[in-house]
């Protein structure tokens, strides 16, 4: 998406992040995150070794289907859940240089126009939210979810009334725009974290002081109660952690930007239209900004 396109959505869906609903949605991600200690627990008893990555993706999977449509699955053990068939439809048998040639060369793309994803894939996953939104709308049900954050563009609230917004049909999203995003979802928001979060492990794991810090951090915000929102964001070391794999193992080798406004940045002119690859992965270990890139030390995010 670009310019008015991007800023509509971008507006949407603003909303849906803010510090309150966070914390709304917390119940959501400690259930699954439940099941996936559960199992790390189950094989240790076992002493069984864990694909840890493949465990991570399918409860990032899970999270990221009931935070975006109430659905709630377990892809461990439901690979024929109709939801996983919509998806394997998406992402089984596609990308290869497609995903090159989409994100790194747009224009060439679409140029040749490669079916990608395939439109009878596409045509599944929309067919599915349709069903979803169609049963609520007939319902007049409500839930707690991206969809639902959707779907109520162009409405607002006032004294517990639900009345059409100004510019309501500005702000209306189609069912293809809502299926795309629902789509850029999982593209962005499973294997991503899931490497992360591999990664994080991992490197604790081969830093047992590390290690030992963040378990007593997590051991006093826990003292004053269960899991929350409010005891996660006690968890600095932690995150600093987080993003310290981040760095060493960057998900995304190159961030792309679009040029808006004609500018000129360290002797180098800009002007609108041109893309820039910003290389984040060269970034997180040139030692100019980070010293001694090679080691795992989330002090320096302290």
């Amino acid at each position: 998406l670009h310019g008015e396109e991007w800023k509509k959505v971008r507006t949407i869906f603003t909303p849906a992040l803010t510090t309150t609903r966070l914390r709304t949605i917390m119940a959501k991600v400690k259930t699954i995150s439940g099941r996936m200690t559960s199992r790390l627990m189950d094989a240790a008893a076992k002493k069984k070794p864990v694909d840890f990555f493949e465990l991570s993706n399918n409860t990032q999977l899970d999270i990221t289907t009931a935070l975006n449509y109430s659905v709630d699955i377990d892809s461990e053990n439901e690979k024929d859940h109709p939801f996983m068939k919509c998806l394997d439809a998406i992402f089984i048998g596609t990308g290869g240089w497609r995903v090159v040639m989409l994100f790194l060369m747009p224009k060439l793309y679409k140029a040749l126009l490669p079916d990608y994803p395939k439109k009878s894939s596409t045509d599944v996953f929309k067919a599915f939210v349709s069903h979803l939104i169609e049963d609520r709308r007939s319902k007049n049900k409500e839930e707690d979810d991206f969809l639902q954050v959707f779907m109520n563009a162009e409405y607002t609230r006032e004294n517990g009334v639900e009345k059409k917004s100004e510019n309501a049909e500005a702000k209306k999203m189609s069912l293809d725009e809502i299926t795309a995003q629902g789509i850029t979802f999982f593209v962005a928001g499973v294997e991503g974290v899931s490497l992360v979060s591999t990664a994080t492990t991992y490197y604790l794991a081969l830093n047992p002081d590390c290690q030992d810090r963040v378990i007593a951090e997590i051991d006093k915000a826990l003292e004053k109660g269960e899991l929350t929102y409010d005891s996660l964001q006690e968890m600095q070391y932690l995150d600093a952690c987080v993003k310290e794999a981040t760095r060493l193992c960057t998900p995304d080798s190159l961030s792309l930007r679009v040029c808006t406004e004609e500018t000129t940045v360290a002797g180098i002119h800009f002007k609108p239209g041109m893309c820039i690859d910003i290389p984040l992965a060269a970034m997180h270990v040139d030692p100019e900004y980070f010293p001694e890139p090679d080691k795992f030390n989330p002090d320096r995010f302290m």
